[in-house]
């Protein structure tokens, strides 16, 4: 367990020296909303997940150094494992997801899910790393569980493929691409 709290000191270090620097260049647009979010995963079992997330899009456009673009996460949802078995697999879950577009390309977070089994329950808490997607990410977490029994059911290793529909970053990005164009640049 002490090798677990060593990974999420490092994971949070991680997280804010990237979200800081990614404030240093220059401000084109912001934009936040409240929009679904849709996940599918695999471990032991195939994971379905549906919730809400608040998204706050950052898009940068430096001369220098290119177009970048910063995106934060945050979200509840609703987990269920398939094929389902009984008893009944079910977890809520909260986390934040911190996206970087530019010249650091990369995705991480941390979730914290409450799992119940019929009269069994646990708390878990995954630390995130995956590949940006539009509006989404492909990340692996590894799952820390408070009671044994349910990493031996729900699993350790998780891979997951999440969507967040926002499409006013869609339209933001499409923008900020025409504008940034190379006769512009010059």
């Amino acid at each position: 367990m002490k090798y677990y709290k060593i990974y999420l000191i490092q994971l949070l270090i991680f997280i804010s020296t990237n979200t800081n620097a990614q404030t240093s260049h220059l401000t084109d647009t912001l934009v936040r909303n409240v929009v679904p979010r849709l996940g599918i995963g695999y471990s032991r079992n195939f994971i379905s997940e549906v919730g809400l997330s608040f998204v706050k899009s950052k898009f940068y456009n430096d001369k220098d150094l290119g177009f970048n673009t910063a995106i934060s996460v945050f979200y509840v949802s609703f987990e269920t494992m398939a094929p389902y078995n009984k008893p009944f697999i079910m977890g809520y879950k909260a986390g934040g997801e911190f996206i970087s577009i530019g010249h650091v390309t990369s995705a991480f977070g941390l979730e914290v899910a409450y799992y119940q089994k019929s009269v069994q329950s646990s708390i878990a808490i995954f630390p995130k790393l995956g590949i940006p997607l539009i509006n989404g990410s492909l990340s692996y977490g590894l799952g820390m569980y408070f009671n044994p029994d349910f990493r031996k059911e729900i699993g350790k290793h998780r891979i997951t493929l999440t969507y967040d529909f926002n499409r006013k970053s869609d339209r933001t990005l499409k923008y900020l691409l025409k504008k940034c164009s190379p006769a512009d640049r010059d």
